[in-house]
């Protein structure tokens, strides 16, 4: 394996230090982040979007490394990684299940239409940022390749690949590990789910994830949502709509006393109602969705 791999920022755990950062935290063993109890055994399930895992691992490399790295190095790092996560689980965790997954994120285009997304921006990549991108999706393709079974369906297959959002049903009670807020979205099929983020660690609850769309992090009554996170933007999939457009969102949620948990039909009925007519209209953001 490359020396750059190998030689990569690691933490407590024999991992990238952002995802090492995040086990610490869930066995509370992180330096600057103390819970009352040891978090983990809290859950019954973990998921992890494999995506992540790679991303941190390549963020753990030098910055003038990562023109060094290649898919089979990066592939056997993560798969390493990924018997790591699976033997901690059995042995430090209490029998914690793993749920190993990634998304495409596809049919974007076609569904947001009034959002700003990231890959239209994602056209003008230079070289070097080009040529990560391929090598992201190298490596996701292949290891699925490596430890699928073609004959099962897609919910059991041991790395879930999604289209866009999680479309699996879990009633136990789970935790997940992503950079990606869009997952997020996929609360309703969860029984119960809290975001566990790499590099602060830091545990967070449906309230709290907000926080994950920056230009509402802010402002704890926007509620985190599909129509949200085309406004305000994330930090992967959405860029945010212009100004003029969330201050005026801003002034119906304060207006209209919304909080964490108001419903969408809710912001709908406000919006439609009470928004500034000479403003472009904002019930496409409403609108534009994707299915569980």
């Amino acid at each position: 394996m490359l020396d750059t791999i190998i030689n990569r920022t690691k933490g407590k755990f024999p991992l990238s230090i952002p995802t090492s950062l995040a086990f610490e935290s869930l066995m509370n063993i992180h330096d600057d982040l103390k819970h009352r109890t040891i978090p983990i055994f809290q859950y019954k399930v973990l998921w992890v979007n494999v995506h992540t895992l790679l991303r941190n691992m390549i963020n753990a490399c030098g910055k003038d490394d990562r023109v060094l790295l290649h898919t089979p190095d990066l592939l056997e790092a993560l798969l390493e990684e990924m018997e790591f996560i699976e033997s901690f689980a059995l042995n430090e965790a209490k029998g914690l299940r793993i749920r190993f997954y990634y998304s495409h994120y596809r049919d974007f285009e076609r569904v947001y239409k009034h959002a700003r997304l990231h890959y239209a921006k994602e056209r003008n990549l230079t070289d070097h940022q080009s040529a990560l991108q391929s090598v992201y999706s190298k490596v996701l393709d292949n290891l699925t390749k490596k430890l699928n079974n073609p004959a099962l369906n897609k919910e059991n297959q041991y790395v879930y690949v999604c289209e866009n959002k999680i479309k699996i049903r879990e009633y136990d009670k789970a935790i997940i590990l992503t950079h990606f807020a869009y997952d997020l979205l996929s609360y309703h099929n969860f029984q119960s789910l809290d975001l566990i983020e790499s590099h602060t660690g830091r545990i967070k609850k449906r309230v709290e994830w907000y926080t994950k769309m920056p230009q509402a992090k802010q402002h704890p009554n926007i509620p985190f949502s599909e129509p949200m996170i085309q406004i305000f933007g994330d930090n992967e999939l959405f860029m945010a709509q212009n100004k003029n457009i969330r201050d005026e969102v801003l002034r119906i949620a304060n207006t209209r006393r919304w909080h964490q948990l108001t419903s969408v039909e809710k912001m709908y009925n406000d919006v439609h109602h009470y928004a500034n007519k000479d403003l472009p209209s904002l019930d496409g953001f409403f609108r534009d969705k994707i299915s569980l």
